[in-house]
């Protein structure tokens, strides 16, 4: 088995609880439901990274660690979705 880095652990561990945290919104897994486009998850990509560019400019570094692991998400789930319709 793959031995992942601490840094990718740790990143992931983010991820997972801010999902977490979300699943109020859309449920677990929510962007696996029908209504949830892949466009609307691209949509919403854009619109965090938008987010994480401005915070960038402003040099805040805990909004910035914040939209990164938005981004990461939203691309996570992107991947997911292409993954499942194989």
């Amino acid at each position: 088995m793959l031995e992942t880095r601490e840094s990718i652990n740790t990143f992931a561990v983010a991820m997972e609880t801010k999902l977490r945290i979300k699943d109020d919104d859309l449920g677990t897994n929510g962007w696996l439901h029908d209504e949830t486009s892949i466009e609307f998850l691209v949509d919403r990509l854009k619109e965090e990274v938008e987010e994480l560019l401005e915070v960038f400019n402003d040099c805040k570094p805990n909004s910035m660690k914040e939209e990164c692991i938005d981004v990461a998400n939203f691309a996570m789930m992107i991947y997911d979705r292409i993954n499942k319709r194989k």
